[in-house]
C-alpha cells in the first residue's frame, strides 16, 4: 500500500526483538514497538552507506539536501499490529499477536469466530539525518490507530480452506483482510487499510509533519482499491471506513 503514495522506498527488516518490550496495555505497546522497530533502522544506517552517500538510488523514502553541514534526509517508517478481544483495550492478557504455526493460527481464529475484536496499529515517522559520519534522528511523530472487525459464525470447513492458503503466516490474529479472510469478516469500522497493517491517512499526516508531501488522493485510492474489492469479495460484510 506505501506504493500508492508515488514515494520511492525501500523495505527493510528492523530486526528488532519484540519481546524486550514488557509494556502491556495494547495501545502503547504497538506505540512503543512501532518506534523501536524505526530506531533499530535507523542505527542500521550508518553500517549502511547505500542509504546515505547521496546518490540516485531507489532505496530512500525520501531525500532533501541541506545547507547546514547535514548532507541528506531519511524518513523511516516502523508500524506494528495487534488484535484485542473487544473492550479489553488496557488489558494484556488479551494481546492476540501472531500465529507461531497453522495450528496455532487455528486456535486463534476459533476464539475470534462471532467475535468483535479491536485491530490496533502503531506508527511511527523518524527524520534522520546525517551529520558528517554520524546519524541522528532528528524529528519522532507517531500515532495509533484502533478499529473494529467483526468475524462471522464461519464453519470449520470454511477455517481450513482458509488455514490452507496460508494467508494466515505473519499475520496479528492470524488474519489479514486482502485475501479470503475477507469472506470470513461480518463488519469493519474504522480504518481498513490500518487493520491491514497501515493506516494510510494517518501515515500520509505523519509524514507531512516531517516534510514529506504526498499528493496522491489515498482517500480516494482506499475506496476503489480495498473498499471497492472488499464488497466484490463479500457484499454483505458491513463497512463503515474512513480510509
Amino acid at each position: 500500500m506505501l506504493s500508492w503514495f508515488g514515494v520511492p522506498f525501500k523495505v527493510v527488516e528492523s530486526g528488532f526483538d519484540e519481546r524486550l518490550v514488557k509494556e502491556t496495555g495494547p495501545v502503547k505497546l504497538v506505540e512503543m514497538l512501532a518506534r523501536e522497530k524505526a530506531f533499530a533502522v535507523a542505527e542500521r544506517l550508518e553500517d549502511d552507506r547505500e542509504w546515505m552517500d547521496g546518490s540516485p538510488r531507489q532505496t530512500r523514502l525520501v531525500q532533501n539536501h541541506r545547507s547546514n553541514g547535514a548532507t541528506e534526509d531519511v524518513v523511516i517508517i516502523g508500524a506494528d499490529t495487534v488484535v484485542v478481544m473487544s473492550n479489553h483495550l488496557e488489558n494484556s492478557a488479551r494481546v492476540i499477536g501472531k500465529p507461531k504455526d497453522k495450528n496455532h493460527a487455528r486456535e486463534m481464529l476459533k476464539r475470534l469466530r462471532g467475535n468483535e475484536q479491536k485491530v490496533v496499529t502503531g506508527v511511527c515517522v523518524a527524520q534522520v539525518v546525517q551529520v558528517a559520519s554520524v546519524v541522528k534522528v532528528v524529528k519522532v511523530e507517531k500515532g495509533v490507530d484502533v478499529s473494529r472487525v467483526r468475524f462471522g459464525n464461519f464453519s470449520d470447513e470454511e477455517l481450513d480452506d482458509y488455514l490452507d492458503g496460508g494467508e494466515w503466516k505473519g499475520k496479528a490474529g492470524a488474519f489479514g483482510i486482502l485475501g479470503k479472510a475477507m469472506e470470513l469478516i461480518e463488519e469493519v469500522e474504522g480504518s481498513i487499510s490500518g487493520v491491514i497493517g497501515l493506516p494510510l491517512l494517518m501515515t500520509k499526516r505523519l509524514l507531512g509533519e516531517v516534510g514529506v508531501r504526498v499528493e496522491v488522493d489515498v482517500e480516494r485510492l482506499i475506496g476503489k482499491r480495498l473498499v471497492g474489492e472488499f464488497r466484490k469479495r463479500n457484499p454483505e460484510a458491513v463497512l463503515r471506513v474512513r480510509d
